[in-house]
């Protein structure tokens, strides 16, 4: 059965710290390497992994278009920065792109993706499909939605 798979990607993040007082980072710095911490002072864990966690959990907007202020961890939260801890709040600013993927379902994969058979492993999407320019249009059997993991 043909099908047209239109995964949703992370095109841009841009992270936003709003501290309670006046801090400059270096501009060579990774923010997204930044380590955050609870009001506690316990680890939290990098911005990266946190984002992409609450991301490939489906937890965050996965519609095309820029998202601004997206919270990905609950703030407040504190950073270490000039040998002490300062409290923030964190967000992300995300550009949401879609890549569209067109190939061959079983009957078994089709069934189980409208909601009238038991869980079956889908084909690898990204590895096997042929992937379509924006503009291309497609006669599928069957068109779903996915999100692409990092």
């Amino acid at each position: 059965m043909t099908a047209l798979c239109e995964m949703a990607t992370v095109e841009e993040v841009r992270i936003y710290l709003k501290a309670t007082q006046t801090i400059s980072l270096n501009i060579t710095s990774d923010l997204m390497e930044m380590q955050l911490f609870s009001r506690s002072g316990g680890l939290i864990g990098k911005i990266r992994d946190l984002l992409f966690a609450k991301w490939n959990e489906g937890a965050l907007p996965t519609q095309p278009g820029q998202h601004d202020n997206t919270v990905f961890v609950e703030n407040p939260v504190k950073i270490y920065y000039a040998a002490k801890m300062v409290d923030c709040d964190v967000f992300a600013h995300l550009r949401v792109g879609v890549d569209r993927y067109y190939g061959e379902l079983t009957d078994a994969q089709a069934a189980m993706l409208k909601g009238e058979g038991p869980q079956v492993e889908l084909p690898l999407i990204e590895e096997g499909w042929r992937k379509l320019e924006a503009d291309e249009q497609v006669d599928a059997e069957i068109s779903f939605e996915g999100l692409r993991s990092y």
